[in-house]
């Protein structure tokens, strides 16, 4: 969800516009114009880039590109979390 970075932002406020297309978005970078929003996507081997004419972005957009930034395996390698080991519990 985008948000306008204004004095009225508060928790009640309702996004300006909405990005589909994504798994887990944990990196954003605007283009100096804004007309372009680059997205890392923590879930796929991918940077999701969204496009605006006119740099509103208001309403729900989809990736109007994806590109590959990583290999198959370098993405499984980077994704695999070990497990924890269960807390101790005393009684």
């Amino acid at each position: 969800m985008l948000y306008r970075d204004d004095d009225k932002l508060d928790r009640f406020t309702k996004p300006q516009g909405i990005l589909t297309g994504l798994n887990c978005p944990h990196g954003v970078k605007f283009s100096g114009d804004k007309r372009l929003l680059l997205v890392a996507d923590a879930g796929a081997p991918y940077v999701r880039i969204y496009r605006s004419e006119d740099g509103d972005w208001a309403g729900q957009r989809t990736p109007a590109d994806s590109v590959r930034v990583l290999s198959g395996a370098d993405f499984s390698a980077a994704a695999t979390i070990p497990p924890r080991a269960a807390p101790r519990v005393s009684t």
